[in-house]
């Protein structure tokens, strides 16, 4: 007997006894009759169902068997139907007026749940069979029985008396503007992207209901304090805007932009039409509430509870899934990353340090140049590139590319990659026979592969937190952001835009581990500079990567390395800042005299990033290299090659004693008239209803500098499955 027809027989059983326990009340007249007997069937039909699924949950755990795999289940289900229906006629009283409406009001919830459930899973699987396994799983049946139960019991009290006509619009309103803005969007967000934060839920969830807790009572107490008259008018207006931003969140928002800090920019057709729709919404509602005259409280009382139910079954469903990921997350959240250790040092006799400075285009440099001319002044002995392209556009491949010159288009997951390019770059085997030490000073050690991860002089395979709090403050700011970015009308949505690293700078007050994690903040590792130092450390020879956030977005350090709010600085400010970093850094090489005889190199992982279909202009990553032997007696150099990010490692071999393929790149410090005869790439990661989508190469013939060089060529590579 298949599954399907299991399920069949199980849902006649629940019928036959939620039409029994209804028959027998209507015979012992105790229930009223007509349409009131509608809701009443609904709520103990489920109730059957419900008791036939937690009965196989107590024995079976998490499984739908079919009747053919044991036909005692058979039994075992009629057996529970008939005891669930004899319970109920023997224990149910009298259903006056207020209890079939409590039946009701669970009933309605009941079906608008599982119709939003439903159209959830719909979208989510294309087979239907799937769809009713999913919809039909034990825990999800169990838990809206036990929610339906509460809410029964609840509901009961508050409409079986006088307190609710003062009191219960209030309560349901105001609990539905908490739910609905703050509490479902956040705990939606971290729930079902728990891996993306540093933090776990269990630790902060207390700190974001403690919150919403004190915005209702705020609310209730407001409420209650003005006029009855008031009062109606103002939770009509407020269940108005929760209503239209659901609505949003469910309906309007299509595709949002990819979350990496840039702010977006949506047309002002769309943010119009969007404006238009929240007004027809809102006027759609006040005319709703007018015209229900004396029913406008009951609607708008049972229209939020059954939207707070909705929403708050919708957080707990996603509880199982974030259980498995937590327990992966916890066992591997401090081990085998990258750590602050030999960031404040420097070798005694060679140095060769990289500094990444994310975003960082030429373009950037020279708004900042237009402010200040003399801004590039403490780069003695470096040679500027301003024609410098990059081989992607995106942070993931250009850093894998950078240290290994091997592309990537999704073809493979990311860890295969990126293994893969590391075992076969020769450039790390060369550096340890050199004799150089190397730290690699990453956020995201998924980017750097296993072996050449764990031979980093800075590699920890185990930390150990010994400090850690979390902000209250940080946590409301954290609930504003997100659920205003998900549930407000387009043309303020850019002013909540955030990045998981925003949130955990708000959520985590402090933090301390015995070997701290590396950082890519500016503002924090110019911290680190001022306070320690650079010393000269025991190594003779080393290379240190420096990725640091550069000019990333968002904007949350001025130029003289102080964290500050996004909204109090202009861009220009960081882009000097994150500069000004570097020059600390390299003053303190020359007070330590280890300057000289230290390659240094200044450039980012790609230029300027774009969220379109097609690049419009030109992106150029800056580009400074000081060759070793060089002093600081020398000025700085503007050179014309025409180069490219695939000439980093070679330049490097050249100048350290390492062999290296030609097909790489050029040496930059002598390139022999080469760039001239080469067509460099660019590939551009094409941005699709704000989904990346693929890429599409673009060559480059001449100065990169005059977008006219750029020839966008037919060749794409698609995302696959690993995208």
């Amino acid at each position: 007997m298949t599954l399907e027809l299991t399920l069949l027989i199980q849902a006649a059983l629940a019928v036959m006894g939620g039409t029994a326990t209804v028959a027998g009340m209507v015979l012992h007249k105790k229930t009223a009759k007509g349409f009131a007997l509608v809701p009443l069937w609904m709520f103990y039909t489920f109730y059957n169902f419900w008791g036939m699924t937690a009965v196989r949950s107590l024995l079976l755990y998490d499984e739908i068997p079919a009747y053919g795999e044991n036909m005692y289940l058979l039994f075992l289900d009629l057996a529970a139907s008939v005891g669930i229906t004899v319970f109920l006629l023997v224990t149910n009283e009298q259903q006056r007026k207020a209890g079939i409406r409590v039946k009701t009001a669970v009933c309605a919830v009941l079906v608008v749940m599982n119709g939003f459930q439903f159209v959830v899973l719909v979208r989510q699987y294309t087979n239907v069979n799937t769809v009713l396994y999913e919809a039909l799983r034990p825990d999800r049946i169990v838990i809206q029985g036990l929610i339906v139960m509460v809410g029964y019991l609840i509901l009961g009290r508050i409409f079986g008396s006088d307190w609710c006509k003062k009191w219960v619009m209030p309560v349901a309103v105001s609990m539905l503007y908490v739910i609905t803005l703050y509490l479902a969007p956040v705990f939606e967000t971290l729930i079902a992207n728990q891996n993306e934060f540093m933090f776990a839920i269990k630790d902060v969830w207390y700190l974001f209901l403690a919150f919403g807790v004190a915005v209702s009572a705020a609310i209730i107490a407001i409420l209650l304090l003005v006029s009855e008259k008031r009062c109606r008018i103002l939770c009509a207006v407020l269940w108005a805007y929760c209503i239209s931003a659901y609505l949003q969140g469910m309906l309007l928002n299509g595709s949002l932009f990819l979350m990496d800090g840039k702010k977006p920019d949506w047309s002002n057709g769309l943010k119009t039409m969007n404006l238009l729709l929240w007004c027809a919404c809102l006027a759609g509602l006040a005319a709703l509430c007018h015209f229900a005259g004396r029913a406008a409280q009951k609607m708008i009382v049972y229209s939020s509870l059954v939207l707070c139910i909705m929403q708050v079954v919708g957080v707990i469903s996603l509880i199982p899934a974030c259980q498995k990921d937590k327990v992966q997350k916890e066992d591997v959240l401090y081990e085998n990353y990258l750590s602050m250790e030999g960031i404040g040092e420097v070798a005694s006799e060679e140095n060769v340090i990289v500094f990444v400075l994310d975003t960082y285009d030429v373009d950037f440099l020279e708004q900042v140049l237009e402010i200040q001319p003399d801004f590039l002044d403490p780069l003695k002995g470096f040679i500027f590139y301003p024609d410098n392209v990059s081989q992607f556009s995106r942070t993931l491949p250009s850093i894998p590319y950078m240290l290994t010159e091997q592309t990537y288009f999704y073809e493979e997951s990311i860890t295969d990659y990126v293994d893969r390019a590391f075992s076969e770059c020769i450039f790390w085997e060369g550096l340890r026979k050199e004799g150089y030490q190397y730290y690699l000073f990453e956020v995201d050690e998924n980017y750097i592969g296993d072996r050449v991860l764990e031979e980093a002089a800075n590699f920890v395979t185990k930390g150990t937190v010994f400090a850690e709090e979390y902000s209250f403050w940080g946590c409301v700011e954290a609930a504003v952001r997100i659920g205003s970015y998900r549930l407000m009308p387009y043309f303020v949505k850019d002013c909540f835009s955030y990045t998981s690293g925003d949130i955990d700078h708000m959520v985590i007050s402090r933090r301390v581990l015995d070997r701290p994690m590396y950082s890519e903040e500016d503002a924090y590792l110019w911290e680190q500079l001022r306070e320690s130092g650079l010393v000269v450390g025991d190594d003779k020879k080393a290379f240190r990567f420096i990725h640091t956030k550069g000019a990333h977005a968002p904007y949350t350090m001025n130029e003289r390395g102080e964290w500050v709010g996004e909204e109090e600085i202009v861009p220009e400010q960081m882009y000097e800042g994150s500069m000004r970093f570097v020059y600390d850094y390299l003053e303190q090489m020359q007070r330590l005299g280890v300057y000289e005889q230290s390659m240094i190199i200044i450039t980012a992982d790609h230029g300027e990033n774009f969220v379109t279909e097609e690049l419009t202009q030109e992106t150029n990553p800056i580009l400074f290299i000081k060759p070793r032997g060089v002093s600081a007696d020398v000025p700085l150099q503007t050179s014309d090659i025409m180069a490219s990010q695939n000439d980093l490692l070679p330049t490097i071999s050249a100048a350290i004693g390492i062999e290296y393929v030609d097909s790489w790149g050029l040496d930059l410090l002598n390139p022999n008239g080469k760039e001239r005869t080469r067509t460099r790439c660019h590939y551009y990661a094409v941005v699709e209803n704000s989904i990346q989508t693929k890429t599409r190469k673009y060559n480059i013939d001449g100065n990169s500098r005059d977008f006219a060089n750029w020839t966008a060529t037919d060749e794409y590579h698609e995302f696959g499955e690993f995208y």
